[in-house]
């Protein structure tokens, strides 16, 4: 009896054993957390992937292939400080282009471009030695990435093309050289990158590739097969990425409005703004504009205010050139003859009454507008001076003796600019600059060369009425203001243009002074933009 409950116990330990041991094998083997990690993460499946990471850390803490997987999986996450963590972990010695190209992926979405150049300048040493093709189109990609966020888009495309040429079937390379291509206004180039795509992978379902081909198709004007494509990408998107299903509906809407629908864009702009409001980043932008001109309107209160007290006898005695009826019925007369031809040349150029929205061609429809505008206002003050028998060029110009100072000044504004647009915070620059100078045109040209000559309406014009009415100071303000409401952005920098351009019109009395520096300003940014292409971003 006793031996067979002894042959029991051994037989019953053995069979433990055997249990223990599968189960060793099996549940608590840090390898076959790992691998299921790995398969996890192929499947997209980030949250199992990182759990089976860990719990193979928790068995064996050094693992230095979890802690690159976790880098990787929490990389693809957005959590890029926590990727950089765990890349730390990883050995030295393990070094390889998977791991710097990883390095490089992280600095870049850091910002920081010479730790990612460094990167992959050794990555690429690496490759040279063991060539692995993934890693190479990556290599490339990420090259592309890097000169485009520093504005060298001749390099960035040509990574681009090496990406593709590597990988011609990862639908990433193909959507940010498209997307690159499109801001660039290389709309034909751009297209064909996304039909090429979808012919090689046989997927005319992609919603990003529907998308971005209904916004290529809306710059070129053919809204018809804009609103097809456009359509198309919200329904294959679903409401998977509210952000990006908004956007779509909120450019479908557009197009609509742009071809005089008016119920389908209404109808389509509700829906959008049941996943995010379309108008919630454009009000954003104009807050500040809003600003501003109430607080212009109030100077114009607290002016008027101040003039109460004084007798209409004071006004008889005190014979203005023009008064603030005349600024402001030249000012709104403009701007409406300018808003005019400018919904005339949309409709007729493009059959897009939106143009002055639309990407690409929004670049001729504002050219247009100040184009017609500094016409308008121009020919209105010669006919204010002719009524009145002053001579144009003593009113206007007074002096060319001292237009050198005008270059002079032009120069110091073209600092200014240059070093606002390239240094200032960027809810500072929300809005672009009121020349789109990326997209050099023969209108945006004439339109440039032309701007200037406002500079004797809002100077020598406005401030002279503005002085009579509420004095010097009050003047140099106001006309400021209203200059930048008109141009409209950078509102910041605009104020600070015509700040200075009004004190120096008040201290030389010299109208063609502010026009050359205007125009200096002008050509000194196209030359700038022509000769340094990476400055060429500052306007996108």
């Amino acid at each position: 009896m006793l031996i067979q409950i002894k042959y029991k116990l051994i037989i019953i330990s053995i069979i433990s054993a055997l249990v223990f041991t599968i189960a060793q094998s099996q549940t608590f083997n840090p390898n076959t957390y790992y691998e299921n990690c790995l398969r996890f993460e192929a499947l997209g499946n980030l949250e199992i992937a990182e759990e089976n990471c860990l719990n193979a850390l928790e068995i064996q803490s050094e693992y230095p292939e979890s802690n690159l997987a976790l880098a990787r999986i929490y990389f693809k996450m957005g959590n890029t400080s926590q990727s950089e963590r765990r890349l730390a972990l990883v050995p030295d010695n393990m070094v390889s282009p998977e791991i710097l190209i990883l390095a490089a992926e992280i600095a870049l979405a850091k910002g920081n471009f010479s730790k990612a150049e460094q990167s992959l300048n050794q990555a690429k040493i690496l490759l040279e030695k063991n060539y692995d093709n993934e890693q190479k189109s990556i290599l490339f990609f990420l090259s592309a990435k890097i000169s485009e966020a520093k504005g060298e888009y001749k390099a960035s495309l040509k990574s681009y093309a090496n990406a593709i040429l590597n990988n011609p079937l990862e639908k990433d390379f193909r959507l940010s050289l498209a997307k690159l291509q499109y801001k660039l206004g290389l709309l034909n180039d751009a297209s064909q990158q996304l039909e090429k795509y979808q012919e090689y992978s046989n997927d005319n379902r992609d919603p990003d590739i529907l998308a971005l081909m209904g916004r290529i198709k809306w710059a070129q004007g053919d809204l018809k097969n804009a609103s097809t494509f456009l359509e198309k990408a919200v329904t294959m998107r679903g409401s998977n990425d509210t952000k990006l299903q908004s956007d779509d509906l909120a450019t479908l809407a557009y197009i609509y409005y742009g071809q005089g629908n008016t119920r389908a864009g209404n109808l389509t702009l509700k829906d959008a703004s049941r996943y995010n409001s379309p108008f919630l980043s454009l009000m954003v932008n104009k807050l500040i504009w809003l600003a501003l001109l109430i607080f212009t309107l109030g100077l114009h209160l607290w002016g008027e205010s101040k003039i109460v007290s004084k007798t209409s006898l004071e006004y008889i005695e005190k014979p203005m050139p023009w008064t603030m009826q005349n600024f402001y019925s030249i000012l709104f007369s403009s701007i409406f003859s300018g808003f005019l031809a400018m919904m005339a040349f949309s409709f007729l150029r493009y059959h897009n009454l939106l143009a002055i929205i639309t990407p690409i061609q929004l670049v001729d429809t504002r050219a247009v507008f100040f184009i017609i505008f500094t016409l308008v206002s121009l020919g209105l003050m010669i006919k204010r001076l002719h009524d009145n028998s002053w001579d144009i060029s003593d009113v206007l110009i007074q002096s060319s003796n001292q237009a050198s100072q005008g270059i002079i000044w032009g120069i110091v504004l073209l600092l200014i600019s240059l070093l606002y647009l390239i240094y200032s915070p960027q809810y500072l620059g929300m809005e672009k600059f009121y020349l789109n100078l990326s997209h050099l045109t023969p209108l945006l040209i004439a339109a440039a060369i032309l701007l200037p000559i406002n500079e004797l309406f809002f100077r020598v014009f406005a401030i002279t009425a503005l002085k009579n009415r509420y004095g010097i100071k009050l003047a140099i303000i106001i006309s400021s203001l209203v200059f930048a409401l008109f141009l409209g952005n950078p509102l910041f920098l605009v104020v600070i243009i015509g700040l200075i351009l009004s004190i120096i019109y008040n201290k030389t009395k010299v109208g063609l002074i502010p026009t050359i520096a205007v125009l200096t300003l002008h050509l000194g940014l196209i030359l700038a933009v022509a000769f340094i292409p990476r400055l060429s971003h500052l306007f996108y």
